[in-house]
């Protein structure tokens, strides 16, 4: 068995977090929609600084926000995937990550949207 299957295997292995009191399906990020005026402006920022970076002989500035604009571009193409979410008695479990609740140092919830409450 590759080394590599075996390491997804033993991940991948019920524990006591799979035995959930809560769980829930929920969206890894909330994605924001952006306008059609704040995606021209910002392209209007980033071609300046990149031809200011440009014109002041600051080359490496000007790669620098090209390289943000596109890994920007390429991390915004993917829709947010849902993940589930699963309170035990020994932790919780969002996806495949696990936290133990001695590793968690803030928790909270919030509710009734209009009027935003936090437990």
């Amino acid at each position: 068995m590759a080394k590599k299957q075996k390491e997804f295997r033993l991940h991948n292995k019920p524990s006591a977090f799979d035995n959930a009191v809560l769980s829930w399906v929920a969206p890894e990020a909330i994605r924001h929609e952006r306008g059609r005026t704040w995606k021209i402006v910002m392209a209007a920022l980033a071609i300046g600084l990149a031809v200011g970076g440009i014109v002041y002989d600051a080359w490496t500035f000007s790669v620098a926000i090209v390289a943000f604009v596109l890994v920007y571009y390429l991390v915004n193409l993917e829709n947010p995937k849902d993940v589930e979410v699963k309170i035990s008695d020994v932790g919780i479990k969002v996806g495949s990550r696990k936290y133990q609740y001695g590793l968690i140092k803030a928790f909270w919830i919030v509710y009734d949207p209009p009027h935003v409450k936090t437990l």
